[in-house]
């Protein structure tokens, strides 16, 4: 220890604990950076969860409403009437209008 200046021999101790201090403090002010961070992306997932599950329902019901389109002729005369305002030969069509005041 020959190299080291008098005082710095004289308080190594205390050289020694601040740098230690120094290096605990740094770390400490990381983790806690990571641990927001972690918070964060937990928050981040809980949501995109949440939104797999509602498109998985949407799926299913979409699902759904296409069997049945493809396997209930009357189900599919429905919706191409409701969609697209078929109508039969000879059926009259009243539409009301409906007024806002």
């Amino acid at each position: 220890m020959t190299f080291l200046s008098p005082l710095i021999s004289k308080h190594k101790g205390v050289v020694v604990g601040v740098c230690v201090s120094l290096a605990l403090g740094t770390s400490l002010i990381g983790a806690h950076r990571g641990a927001m961070r972690l918070w964060e992306l937990q928050e981040q997932q809980d949501v995109l969860e949440q939104r797999i599950v509602r498109l998985q329902h949407g799926n299913d019901e979409l699902s759904r409403h296409l069997d049945r389109m493809r396997s209930d002729p009357l189900y599919l005369e429905r919706v191409v009437r409701q969609r697209l305002g078929w109508i039969r030969p000879g059926e009259i069509v009243y539409r009301i209008d409906k007024f806002t005041s």
